[in-house]
């Protein structure tokens, strides 16, 4: 079908609203591959599977060669908190000039941000290792990083690193980081290319340094919306939340066809041998190619900043609301006012099911669904109020029926409401017959 949004004045290129990934539990059953890119990117994986062989270098290590390789770890995960560039530089294999300058762009992005605690955890057998230039003896533990960013997440983040590690004058270094786990760069915001941070409050922002869009103007504009999104909902400001607006790391898909999302909010976790164990924190990540959209458009992040704001629902309300919520918060007060349809469009629009849309299909027809939910979050806001719109909320949230409580939405609408959810999607419908064509 064509892309109606493609026509949105002052929208993203993408020609979509934005998406979300907010699912606490992984594999919540979100309709699209999101949940799952989460679930695989939000930190070390839970596995019963045999630990692998040392490696394939040839090479067994010892108790002791796991020992030394920890102890090299915590000197420098010490140097990073101390910051001490020379000791941290001394636990990288040189030879390989490339690697050693992104470890050092490592070291001096970490010094940028707010790190009050680092650890390594490292197994007790080896992974493949990595091809690396060094002559020496290699092996490549499984390896886990932990960071803590205090005042802003709730504890130590982990993230799979998997060192490869040689023995050079009978010392072992860091050497490469596998490329077989790319899982770990999306919540890595400082690793990669040199980073700039901004700290307002509980908030911290990061962008590519000397990019157009510098981290304190996205720090401000983040704060901003999440006043404007906790005053137009009237729930209660938290800017524990860490805003990734650099080119480090990737995006997300929000269907099959791959169609990338403008940007993505998602929890991260901190693990304890090699599990996952608890929510450690919040993320939004800005699709890189559309960071400098923030400098022209402050509904890109604002509907993002709403995502964070009723996190709580993320996965326990129907998307409809989910995400029709935020898109009626970004555009506030204008409405539709932002968006021309051409004829064909709005015809497209108006020969839509004049239903509320199920979870399965919201991303298979993302232009008109995420009309529709903004929609249906306009009405009822008009018709009843931001408290009634919440109470709706917090009654899917109660439903047995999870993910989404769809099997309860004619029953909570009508309890709600005092309407059918078909009455419902039609009032939303005459909404949007109003949209400029």
């Amino acid at each position: 079908m064509s892309r109606l949004i493609d026509q949105m004045k002052r929208r993203s290129q993408l020609g979509i609203g934005l998406a979300t990934v907010t699912a606490l539990v992984a594999g919540c059953g979100l309709p699209t591959d999101v949940a799952q890119q989460v679930a695989e990117r939000s930190g070390p994986a839970v596995t019963d599977a045999e630990p692998p062989d040392q490696g394939g270098s040839g090479f067994e290590a010892t108790a002791r060669d796991f020992a030394a390789v920890r102890r090299v770890l915590r000197e420098r995960a010490q140097a990073v908190t101390e910051g001490d560039r020379a000791t941290f530089l001394s636990s990288v294999d040189s030879t390989d000039e490339e690697f050693y300058a992104s470890q050092l762009t490592l070291f001096d992005n970490l010094q940028e941000l707010p790190v009050a605690d680092l650890n390594y955890e490292v197994s007790d057998f080896g992974l493949q290792t990595a091809d690396i230039e060094s002559a020496g003896p290699t092996f490549a533990p499984e390896t886990v990083e932990h960071v803590f960013l205090q005042g802003t997440d709730f504890r130590p983040v982990s993230n799979p690193v998997d060192y490869t590690f040689v023995r050079l004058d009978g010392r072992w270094l860091v050497a490469a980081e596998s490329a077989a786990r790319p899982d770990s760069t999306p919540h890595r915001p400082w690793a990669g290319g040199p980073i700039e941070v901004s700290v307002e409050g509980r908030l911290i922002a990061i962008a590519d340094a000397g990019a157009d869009a510098a981290a304190d103007e996205i720090s401000a504009r983040a704060m901003t919306a999440l006043q404007v999104s906790s005053d137009t909902l009237d729930v209660p400001v938290d800017s524990r939340l860490v805003v990734d607006a650099t080119s480090n790391g990737e995006s997300y898909a929000i269907n099959s066809d791959e169609l990338e999302a403008a940007a993505v909010t998602f929890p991260v976790f901190a693990s304890r041998d090699f599990r996952r164990t608890r929510l450690a924190g919040w993320r939004v990540k800005i699709n890189p190619e559309l960071v400098e959209q923030l400098v022209e458009d402050d509904s890109l992040l604002l509907h993002e900043i709403t995502h964070y704001v009723l996190r709580e629902y993320s996965s326990s309300a129907p998307l409809w609301l989910t995400e029709g919520v935020p898109e009626y918060v970004s555009h506030v007060p204008s409405g539709f006012d932002y968006l021309t349809l051409s004829d064909d469009q709005y015809a497209e629009l108006m020969a839509a099911p004049r239903e509320l849309p199920l979870a399965g299909l919201f991303y298979i027809e993302p232009d008109v669904n995420y009309l529709i939910g903004h929609a249906t979050a306009m009405y009822v806001v008009e018709e009843y109020g931001t408290q009634t719109l919440i109470e709706l909320m917090d009654a899917f949230a109660a439903s047995p029926y999870q993910p989404y409580g769809e099997a309860d939405t004619a029953k909570l609408v009508r309890q709600e409401l005092g309407i059918s959810s078909v009455e419902l999607a039609q009032r939303a419908f005459e909404l949007l017959e109003g949209i400029d064509h």
